[in-house]
């Protein structure tokens, strides 16, 4: 510990935790604000150590600072990240393990995050199969920060004759400032971007290093008396807001502020001296974790993601494995790799304690591969109802023969795309091209832009159909434009995220309340009785009824829905030629969890649960004595004994939930035609 300031230590601990809290159990919602105080420390750290360097030999050697990054940084990341490798060479499927070894390189090349915003990474809001090195994001920022901020430093310093702090604190305060005004910006406009961005970052990282450069003159200005209020201010302002800070805020501009001005106090406190009155930051145990801070950040969250392969239905169980997991890998990964490398340790003392610590991982690894693998067998049986298949098109006996024979497959066959590569691009492309149903941060799209920009087919066409609904609406629309396009219909769409058809108050999957569903849902019904269409199309998600504002479930959730809906009906009905509410599609199972190296089809049916069996019942009393048309989709997923494969032939039938995915959807087109403008039988 010596020449280490254990307020810093402890306040990475405090960093550390918070964001393994938050990547583990989603609580506190601000947790993730703890890789902003690491910005923080970073940039304070480093610079210090080269503006004493400079001083003390007026000079900064580039090779002595490149050298000493790689030998506090890469032992331990590439450890970690081949063992991620190795693990999910074991238990991924082979188009995941790809994903996951390319993301190894980039991570490796300290470039991870521009990776996954070519991806389109939403890190607030992840339905995909996350990658178990997403968290190597940061450390890429930091060394490209690290790659960037020494050539800008020893140019002001050696241009500069005098004053030279003053000229560095001007180079770095430019820097931070355009940084945050791209941050404000690009939060705003790519919000995605910004999270990941080293350009709407570096601010973050300035903030710390412009501290160092004011050290000394915090060091003499600021009083003794004032240090623990100031530190305790910092620290109250983290607590903040790693409450008030939640995925719905804008990020990182402008609220990482808050993370950054409360790292910056309790720094800025220390400076000249030791903490007084600090104890959770200066205690032994917080300064123990801040020591193996680094190895806890790089174990974390390939832990949380392996272990929740096997453990994401015990919750409780997931917790506890993946944080003793985590701490003994950590705590071997500091002592036997970390360390040894940083302190240049004798290759003899090193090899032993390599050795060992390569022992427990290939053990690891060993025991994951020989583990037996979730399978339907070993899961809760929940009973599916049967499914009646009606109706003697042949485009019926077509896509039913098609549902036995997936159901028939002992083995995956090859999918376009593969069951694990299945992700939101392969959604419809109205929801993730077009914007057709604003965005899953709660912003509910204009309803004039969708007019004008989400009306599909011949704008002259004769007939005119309407879809209505939320995002399992929207997944619909890729079949039916291919059911009615052909028909002379143009199709307009007005859907918005997780906001029903339906006249219910309901509530966002975080618990927030669904502002401006309400008035959307009233201005799409003056929509429909303006353009007086031939066809109205609604469909919902079944997980909106445990979201219902009144908390109503079981029964009063069917009862209140089915109210709900009958309102929206009754005055769709006034105004369309025909009305058809579409049953929902069967959940998909999650790709990360079930369709893994040793799974079979067989693990990855698609469900029916009590959610989708109360919609169904709801929007059959829904229809009851309206001219509405209620259109049983089950026997497009399902066969007769209820069982609902997760492709067939060729085709992935879901995304993530029940959302169609695009080519299914476009594949049920000739059934769709059928629902839509023909009488279905009773």
């Amino acid at each position: 510990m010596h020449g280490k300031r254990k307020d810093i230590q402890g306040l990475r601990a405090v960093a550390v935790l918070l964001v393994i809290a938050n990547h583990l159990v989603g609580w506190p919602s601000g947790g993730f604000i703890g890789v902003d105080v690491f910005f923080v420390i970073s940039g304070f750290l480093i610079t210090g150590l080269l503006l004493r360097e400079h001083a003390r030999t007026g000079r900064i050697s580039f090779g002595d600072f490149y050298r000493r990054r790689i030998k506090r940084i890469l032992p331990a990341a590439i450890t970690v990240t081949v063992v991620t490798i190795a693990v999910g060479f074991v238990v991924f499927a082979q188009t995941r393990f790809q994903s996951v070894f390319v993301d190894g390189i980039w991570a490796t090349l300290f470039s991870a995050n521009w990776r996954f915003i070519s991806l389109g990474t939403d890190y607030m809001h992840v339905n995909d199969a996350v990658s178990p090195l997403q968290h190597y994001w940061s450390l890429s920022i930091e060394e490209q920060f690290y790659f960037v901020w020494p050539i800008v430093l020893v140019v002001v310093l050696s241009v500069v004759a005098t004053r030279k702090h003053r000229a560095a604190a001007i180079a770095i305060s430019v820097i931070g400032v355009l940084s945050f005004a791209w941050a404000m910006f690009e939060t705003a406009s790519q919000p995605t971007w910004a999270y990941f961005s080293t350009f709407s970052r570096a601010w973050e990282l300035a903030a710390g290093a412009l501290l160092a450069i004011a050290s000394t003159r915090i060091a003499t200005t600021l009083p003794q008396r004032a240090r623990p209020f100031v530190a305790w201010a910092g620290l109250l302002v983290i607590a903040g807001g790693i409450f008030l800070i939640d995925p719905e805020t804008a990020f990182p501009g402008p609220f990482a502020l808050v993370p950054v001005v409360g790292a910056c106090l309790v720094i800025a406190a220390g400076i000249g001296g030791p903490q007084r009155y600090l104890w959770p930051l200066t205690n032994r145990v917080a300064s123990y974790v801040g020591d193996i801070s680094y190895s806890l950040y790089l174990w974390h969250f390939p832990v949380i993601v392996f272990t929740g392969l096997f453990l994401a239905e015990t919750p409780r169980r997931l917790a506890v494995v993946a944080l003793v997991v985590t701490a003994v890998l950590s705590i071997a990964s500091f002592h036997l790799i970390e360390n040894p490398a940083r302190l240049k340790t004798g290759r003899r003392r090193f090899f032993v304690p390599a050795a060992g610590i390569a022992g427990v991982l290939a053990v690891s690894v060993l025991a994951v591969s020989v583990a037996p693998q979730p399978s339907a067998a070993e899961q809760p049986v929940v009973a599916q109802a049967p499914v009646v298949r009606t109706g003697d098109d042949p485009a019926n006996a077509e896509l039913w023969k098609e549902i036995d024979a997936a159901l028939a497959e002992k083995s995956w066959p090859a999918l376009t795309p593969s069951y694990d590569g299945v992700n939101s691009a392969d959604k419809a492309p109205e929801w993730v091209v077009d914007g057709c149903l604003g965005n899953e941060a709660g912003a509910l799209p204009d309803p004039i832009a969708n007019a004008e920009g989400c009306r599909y087919g011949d704008p002259a066409a004769d007939k005119v159909a309407v879809v209505l609904g939320d995002s399992v609406a929207i997944s619909w629309v890729p079949g039916i434009r291919a059911a009615l396009e052909p028909l002379g219909y143009s199709i307009e769409v007005v859907t918005a995220q997780q906001c029903p058809a339906a006249n219910v108050l309901a509530q966002y999957n975080d618990g927030s309340d669904m502002e401006g569903c309400g008035e959307l849902r009233e201005w799409a019904l003056d929509r429909v009785a303006t353009i007086q269409p031939d066809l109205v199309i609604a469909s919902s998600v079944p997980s909106t009824l445990p979201r219902l504002s009144s908390g109503a479930v079981g029964a009063a959730a069917e009862t209140e829905w089915a109210t709900g809906m009958a309102d929206t009906l009754t005055t769709l009905s006034a105004s369309a030629d025909r009305v058809v509410v579409l049953q929902s599609p069967p959940s998909r199972n999650g790709g990360d969890t079930c369709a893994l190296k040793n799974s079979v089809p067989s693990d990855c049916l698609l469900h029916r649960g009590e959610s989708y069996a109360l919609m169904d019942a709801a929007d059959k009393r829904a229809v009851a004595g309206l001219d509405v048309v209620y259109a049983p989709t089950a026997s497009w997923f399902c066969s007769v004994d209820g069982r609902c494969p997760a492709f067939t032939g060729t085709t992935p039938v879901t995304v993530d939930g029940p959302h169609l995915s695009a080519a299914y959807s476009e594949r049920l087109a000739p059934v769709l035609r059928e629902a839509l403008t023909g009488a279905l039988p009773e």
